[in-house]
């Protein structure tokens, strides 16, 4: 694993930083993608109220929402170098075993986006308990 800057790897590596799911889907991502050749690159975790205005300023948006990044719910990996293809899959799979809340099933844990700064994957973590049969149980034949 790779991180973007110092600040986003001292960020991860702080226990009080991040939400603990998010660090757990962040392993399991690694994981996932060493098996097929790729190391995963941190580009985001944690950004002040300060950084999501002047983000969004970017676009116009004047009073943006709170991100689940202002909350250390929040996570971006870099895809630049991963195959095309890869992609659909890793965020059907993800979003298929990593519910984000149960009580909001149009939510998703894993999106594939561009809010202006290229295209990344966005993983989030809703702050309420998930299940525990449905956290992380992801059989080695349904990843491939």
């Amino acid at each position: 694993m790779i991180f973007k800057t110092p600040r986003i790897e001292a960020e991860y590596h702080d226990p009080a930083a991040i939400h603990p799911r998010i660090r757990q889907l962040v392993l399991f991502a690694e994981d996932w993608l060493y098996e097929r050749g790729i190391v995963l690159a941190v580009t985001e975790l944690l950004r002040t109220r300060a950084e999501q205005v002047a983000l969004y300023a970017q676009r116009g948006v004047p009073d943006p929402p709170t991100s689940v990044h202002e909350l250390g719910r929040g996570a971006d990996i870099r895809t630049l170098d991963w195959p095309r293809n890869l992609i659909p899959g890793f965020v059907e799979m993800i979003n298929n075993h990593f519910p984000y809340d149960p009580d909001r099933p149009l939510k998703q844990t894993c999106i594939f986006h561009d809010i202006g700064a290229g295209e990344h994957i966005h993983l989030q973590v809703a702050a309420v308990a998930v299940p525990p049969e449905s956290r992380f149980q992801t059989p080695d034949s349904e990843v491939a």
